[in-house]
């Protein structure tokens, strides 16, 4: 092969691979940017933790997790 042509492949190799990584980045951005304005969030009302918490009352030396990703009332409230 022509020493020419082979710069030349290396350099439309180099290319891709440049475009390749802004769109992996520029992806990464927007699913980032996604996450992190538009994910619902819905706190749970006094009433129904009190109801929760009369049907399932706290006893000493049980464990309880509160595996929501809120604001902790559940586990304050406990």
């Amino acid at each position: 092969m022509n020493l020419m042509l082979v710069y030349f492949l290396l350099f439309i190799l180099f290319i891709l691979l440049i475009l390749l990584s802004l769109y992996i980045l520029i992806s990464f951005l927007f699913i980032y940017y996604d996450i992190k304005n538009k994910v619902f969030f819905a706190p749970s009302e006094k009433r129904i933790i009190e109801e929760f918490f009369k049907i399932y009352p706290f006893e000493k030396d049980k464990i309880f997790f509160d595996l929501g990703s809120g604001d902790g009332r559940v586990v304050f409230f406990g």
